[in-house]
C-alpha cells in the first residue's frame, strides 16, 4: 500500500476558496465545542477535493495528515468526518506525531521521516504547498501553489510520481 502525507492549507484550499469561504476554517472550534462539522464552514476548493479523491481512489492510498490541522486536539476520526463531508471516503487515516514538535521545532519532513521509520513505510508521496517544511524526501514531494491548491497540474505530477513508485522493479 502506498501512503500519502497530506497537507491541507494550500492543497485542499487555495487563495480563491479562502476569499470565497473565509480565511480560517472552523475545524478546531467545532472539535472543542463538540459540534458536528458543517460543509459551508470549511474553505476547501471543490476541484482540489475532486482531484485528491481521484488520486486516492486511483492509487488506493492510505492518508496521513501532515498539516497543522492535526494539532490542537484533532483525532483521526475528526478528519474522517470532515472528509466525508466532501465525499472523500477513507478507510484509514492517521496523523504524524504532534509531540515531536513540542520540545523543539522540527521540519515537517523530519517528523514524516520518523513516521516512515516507525511504521515501516516503503512507498509514499507528500503533497504540500510549503517547500521550507522539507529538508529530505524532496523527490517524494508534490509541491502545490497556494494560489491554486491541488489543481490539475499538481494532480498530474502526483500521478506521474505514483506511477513510478507503483511500477518500480
Amino acid at each position: 500500500m502506498t501512503t500519502l502525507f497530506l497537507d491541507i492549507d494550500g492543497v485542499l484550499n487555495n487563495k480563491i476558496s479562502r476569499q470565497k469561504y473565509g480565511q480560517i476554517a472552523d475545524f478546531h472550534s467545532a472539535i472543542h465545542e463538540n459540534r458536528p462539522f458543517e460543509l459551508h464552514r470549511f474553505n476547501f476548493d471543490t476541484s482540489c477535493v475532486r482531484n485528491l479523491n481521484l488520486l486516492i481512489t486511483q492509487f488506493k492510498l492510505d492518508v496521513i495528515i501532515s498539516s497543522t490541522w492535526r494539532m490542537w486536539g484533532a483525532k483521526p476520526d475528526h478528519f474522517i468526518q470532515l472528509f466525508n463531508l466532501y465525499d472523500i471516503r477513507l478507510k484509514k487515516i492517521d496523523m504524524i506525531d504532534t509531540s515531536l514538535e513540542e520540545d523543539k521545532p522540527l521540519k515537517r519532513s523530519e517528523i514524516i521521516k520518523q513516521y516512515v521509520i516507525d511504521n515501516n513505510i516503503i512507498d509514499f508521496i507528500m503533497i504540500d504547498d510549503t517547500l521550507s517544511h522539507y529538508n529530505c524526501y524532496l523527490d517524494c514531494l508534490v509541491l502545490t501553489d497556494d494560489n491554486f491548491g491541488f489543481d490539475a497540474d499538481a494532480y498530474t505530477r502526483a500521478s506521474i510520481l505514483l506511477e513510478k513508485i507503483t511500477h518500480k522493479a
